[in-house]
């Protein structure tokens, strides 16, 4: 796995032109090669790793290390613009009910 530290970079600078008013914290290399280099944080798949906020820039999140975590480029999709936390209840409430069906079976 390669990680492109670049592009991390450029995609970070990208936001703040997007979202000029957020609040800035400095990102270190370390910190990028931490993230991009550990596995995602909902399905623990290994390959794809992009950055994600926690809380959305749009929801008055900001760019920062505690705000920022590994998702796999298909999970990171399918959160869209919603809290980690909300992703999570959603995918669980799902698993759930396909449970409830196979038991009726």
């Amino acid at each position: 796995m390669s990680i492109d530290i670049k592009r991390a970079r450029k995609r970070l600078s990208s936001y703040r032109l997007k979202y000029p008013d957020e609040v800035r914290y400095k990102i270190t290399d370390k910190d990028l090669r931490r993230i991009l280099t550990s596995a995602c944080a909902s399905c623990g798949i290994e390959a794809n790793i992009v950055l994600d906020h926690i809380v959305p820039l749009s929801r008055g999140g900001y760019t920062g290390v505690g705000n920022l975590q590994a998702l796999c480029a298909n999970c990171n999709n399918r959160k869209g613009g919603k809290l980690y936390s909300e992703f999570r209840h959603n995918r669980r409430l799902k698993i759930t009910i396909w449970q409830q069906m196979r038991d009726k079976r």
